[in-house]
């Protein structure tokens, strides 16, 4: 009767699929569901390391943990990771080769960037200010370098070079979105032309009025305003991607409810949306 009273009451599979959903849908939780069992452990591990915040704030330890687990396990279960620049942060990224959201914060490491090239899931690529720049003059220098598997590219500052011959770099990107600069408004336009894009968003917390004229009259554009008294000014791309993992609403997503209105927003933690 003890034995029983220990053995799981539900068959394992149905077991497993209640500790999984209760971990996706309240993250605070995985850590504690973890030490239940051997067992929660196992089926639980992969969904810890799905998602890694290594950005600015991240502490030593999760940097040491991440560098001992076996490569193999990396590339197969870590999907998306925000990376800053660290020097831990080239080794961590040659293991983990199936990332399919990646956001680079504070990080311009151009030998990592070619590397991307190869990675045959990655979907999501976001850049914040330094990176892009990095990124834009690696596609000026080399025009054969094709990012093929890409759908979704966020880059913050404008760069000519790097959009000259966009469709090659990016055979697969259908959402494009970009930091408000004038250089943008010019070239927005033309990549709104090509036939492979879906959705241009241009995020906006400059402050400025721009005129409708000055803006593309397209059903595939919207404009994004990031207002003073939102959570976004300052960290764009690394409060975005940690709305996604956690299931929220990112800017891609404001993006598509946009879609149905105007050319404005209010901030992302109001829930709102002008009309």
């Amino acid at each position: 009767m003890d034995a029983d009273r220990r053995s799981p009451r539900l068959p394992p599979e149905l077991e497993q699929l209640i500790f999984t959903f209760t971990a996706q849908v309240s993250p605070p939780t995985l850590q504690s569901l973890l030490l239940v069992a051997h067992r929660t452990h196992e089926w639980l591990e992969p969904l810890r390391y799905s998602a890694l915040d290594l950005g600015p704030t991240a502490s030593g330890e999760i940097f040491t943990l991440v560098s001992q687990k076996d490569p193999a396990f990396l590339a197969t279960h870590v999907t998306s990771i925000l990376l800053s620049s660290r020097n831990e942060a080239d080794e961590i990224l040659t293991k983990c080769t199936g990332v399919m959201d990646l956001v680079f914060f504070g990080y311009n490491n151009t030998q990592s960037f070619t590397q991307l090239a190869t990675f045959s899931r990655l979907r999501m690529l976001s850049l914040e200010y330094r990176p892009s720049l990095a990124f834009g003059r690696l596609l000026g220098k080399d025009p054969t370098l094709v990012f093929p598997t890409l759908t979704h590219l966020d880059f913050n500052h404008f760069s000519f070079p790097a959009f000259q011959k966009m469709a090659l770099h990016f055979p697969s990107l259908s959402h494009f979105m970009v930091d408000f600069w004038r250089a943008a408004l010019v070239q927005l336009p033309d990549i709104l032309s090509l036939q492979q894009i879906r959705r241009v968003v241009l995020k906006d917390d400059s402050g400025r009025d721009v005129a409708d004229a000055d803006l593309p009259m397209d059903e595939k554009f919207v404009r994004i305003v990031l207002t003073e008294d939102g959570i976004w000014l300052g960290g764009h791309v690394e409060i975005s991607w940690k709305e996604r993992v956690s299931g929220r609403t990112d800017l891609w997503e404001l993006a598509e409810q946009m879609s149905k209105f105007q050319y404005r927003a209010t901030p992302l933690n109001s829930g709102e949306v002008e009309s």
